[in-house]
């Protein structure tokens, strides 16, 4: 039996760490982008990333999607 992808919380995820974070999930099979943080105010905020997933600047809101941060 295969287990579902680990889902992951991304918090900075149009910073440079965040960009490396997004990179590596793409190469992992057993995790998966589940939502992207950033800052409220930041100018790529409602951007559809990975897998359709929209930054959002609420992190209550995101972890609710997410096993893992």
């Amino acid at each position: 039996m295969i287990a579902r992808p680990r889902r992951a919380l991304v918090v900075g995820a149009r910073g440079r760490m965040g960009e490396c974070v997004r990179a590596a999930l793409a190469r992992d099979p057993e995790l998966r982008l589940a939502a992207a943080l950033e800052l409220p105010g930041h100018p790529d905020l409602g951007q559809k990333l990975e897998h359709g997933v929209e930054l959002v600047d609420d992190p209550e809101a995101a972890l609710r999607h997410c096993d893992v941060a």
